[in-house]
């Protein structure tokens, strides 16, 4: 085990190096279309999952875990923001978002639930017997469907339209009729 301290400087590399991943996927999807972005955030963060089924021991695999399902992370949510954005018409972007916040809370409450649970199905007791903790066979389980929702992500990202959003952005910078420039 690691102090919190320890544990607080471990998580550093990730967080130094997961404030590149929304300008990335930004730019990918404006150079590829929203797409490209979304895919490829979904790739990388099955990537890093299907790594954790691995169950790294070593802090250097640690720390790359860590980077690796927080980059995703936050470029899967930049991107999904950034097509939702660039779709719906500029005066119901709020409504948008904000519904696309609900679900993503209402996703994380029963992800965090399903983990709770997944991990309680594979256990042994502390040695004094008085706690369970989840077996390797737990984790691997509780990777392997975060693994399968991911891969059902990307088969879903599948289904936006190819190419870059220019169109989308032409109804954005227009003029109004009733104002004129």
């Amino acid at each position: 085990g690691m102090t919190a301290t320890a544990a607080g400087l471990a998580k550093l590399p990730s967080h130094c190096l997961t404030v590149t991943a929304g300008p990335l996927v930004s730019w990918q999807a404006s150079r590829f279309g929203h797409r490209a972005a979304v895919l490829t955030s979904c790739l990388v963060a099955l990537i890093g999952w299907l790594y954790a089924m691995t169950l790294p021991g070593q802090l250097i695999e640690i720390i790359t875990l860590l980077t690796i399902t927080s980059y995703a992370t936050t470029m899967i949510v930049t991107a999904l923001t950034n097509s939702i954005v660039d779709t719906v018409p500029e005066e119901r972007t709020s409504e948008a978002i904000g519904t696309m916040l609900v679900v993503r809370g209402f996703g994380l409450a029963i992800g965090a639930q399903l983990i709770g649970v997944s991990l309680s199905l594979f256990t042994v007791p502390a040695p004094d017997g008085g706690a369970l903790f989840p077996t390797a066979e737990g984790y691997r389980l509780t990777m392997g469907w975060i693994s399968a929702a991911t891969l059902i992500a990307l088969a879903i990202g599948l289904l936006l339209p190819r190419g870059r959003p220019a169109a989308h952005h032409a109804h954005r910078t227009r003029v109004p009729q009733d104002h004129p420039a």
